[in-house]
C-alpha cells in the first residue's frame, strides 16, 4: 500500500508471521551478540503490528537502547546505543 501521493512511502506489506519468518534466520544472533532484551523485542514487534509505512531507501528506527535498520520492506540488523545508523529516521 502506498503511502501519501508522490510521498515514496510504502507500508510495510506483511503479517507478523511473515516478518519473523524473514528476520528468525538471523535475529538469534544478532540478538545474543548486541546484547537485545526481550522487552526490547517486544517493542519491535509491536512497531511491526502497526503496519507502519516505510522509504524505498535506507531508514533506521529507534527503540530503547538500540535501533533497527532496513531498506525498503527489507529488515536489517539490529545496532546497539552507540552505533550510528544510516538513513531516514523513522
Amino acid at each position: 500500500m502506498a503511502g501519501p501521493r508522490g510521498s515514496g512511502r510504502r507500508c510495510l506489506n506483511f503479517a507478523a508471521e511473515d516478518f519473523l519468518k524473514r528476520c528468525w534466520p538471523t535475529w538469534p544472533s544478532e540478538i545474543r551478540e548486541r546484547e537485545i532484551t526481550a522487552a526490547q523485542v517486544g517493542l519491535v514487534a509491536d512497531w511491526v503490528a502497526s503496519n507502519p509505512e516505510l522509504p524505498a531507501g535506507r531508514w533506521y528506527k529507534c527503540f530503547a537502547g538500540m535501533a533497527m535498520c532496513g531498506e525498503g520492506e527489507l529488515i536489517k540488523p539490529f545496532l546497539r546505543q552507540g552505533q550510528v545508523p544510516m538513513g531516514e529516521e523513522l
